[in-house]
């Protein structure tokens, strides 16, 4: 999601309400058109999640707004055929653990096609790109990498190859880029928090209410260290800086979610 608007303590997507909003002056008699419909189906359906904020704000809309019925009708089928597509399973379960299907069946298809039975350098080739299409090396890719090792046999060349790639391909993730207030305020976060561990999650929150502090105390820039959802990592700076529930507020109303922060610099 870009950015969010927060309304009676309540946190929509303020381009999906925009859309619903813009509605009002827009469409004939006031009401949501097809035309606009479409629109917000595109808004949700953009990242390929359909995250917390962007139903509640989905659910809030269809309550609270005028819509032109056949607009409505259609917009909720869209949004079903979509959300039944999309959960359609990714995953398999190999050795007891699960798996990204996609991923475990290349390496698969590799072996039982070649002659040799062994995962060519054409085939890890298609290996590494779909562990990197997502921008982000997940726990289940990382698991499925390991049990395709352990299961199948590789000419050493390839194998070498892959491994150097997926090492320089993960140096460069861990990097942060520089960004701005307005240019963070257009980015969407990953639906999922950064750190699975609560151990983490605690200690994050200790810095942030340190920083919280110290933005109010000292107007100093703090530094947020951020992933987005397409896996980049950037970093941004602003002194003025406010605690709340599910977010972070900084300086021009931009918010970041907090389970999108890996790390805090006072």
């Amino acid at each position: 999601m870009g950015y969010y608007k927060v309304i009676n303590g309540k946190t929509f997507d303020a381009d999906l309400y925009a859309l619903a909003e813009r509605a009002q002056t827009k469409d004939p008699d006031g009401k949501i058109s097809l035309e606009t419909a479409k629109e917000m189906y595109e808004a949700v359906i953009d990242g390929g999640v359909y995250s917390k904020v962007e139903h509640d704000t989905v659910d809030y809309l269809l309550n609270h707004m005028s819509w032109n019925p056949s607009a409505k009708r259609w917009f909720l089928g869209e949004l079903e055929i979509w959300e039944r597509a999309k959960d359609a399973p990714i995953h398999r379960i190999v050795d007891g653990k699960e798996v990204d299907k996609e991923l475990y069946e290349i390496a698969e298809d590799a072996v039982a096609t070649n002659k040799d039975k062994k995962i060519s350098m054409a085939d890890a080739r298609l290996l590494y790109e779909a562990v990197i299409d997502e921008g982000i090396y997940t726990s289940v890719e990382w698991e499925t990498v390991r049990l395709i090792k352990k299961n199948m046999q590789w000419h050493a060349d390839a194998l070498d190859w892959f491994d150097k790639q997926l090492e320089d391909w993960q140096v460069d993730q861990r990097r942060f880029v520089p960004i701005s207030l307005d240019e963070i305020a257009k980015e969407h976060f990953p639906e999922d928090d950064v750190f699975r561990e609560e151990y983490d999650r605690a200690s994050r929150l200790i810095d942030l209410k340190a920083a919280t502090m110290e933005s109010f105390d000292h107007h100093e820039d703090i530094k947020l260290l951020i992933r987005l959802r397409d896996g980049r990592r950037v970093e941004v700076k602003s002194n003025l800086f406010e605690l709340h529930e599910g977010y972070v507020e900084l300086r021009g109303g931009v918010n970041i979610p907090i389970g999108a922060i890996e790390k805090v610099e006072i």
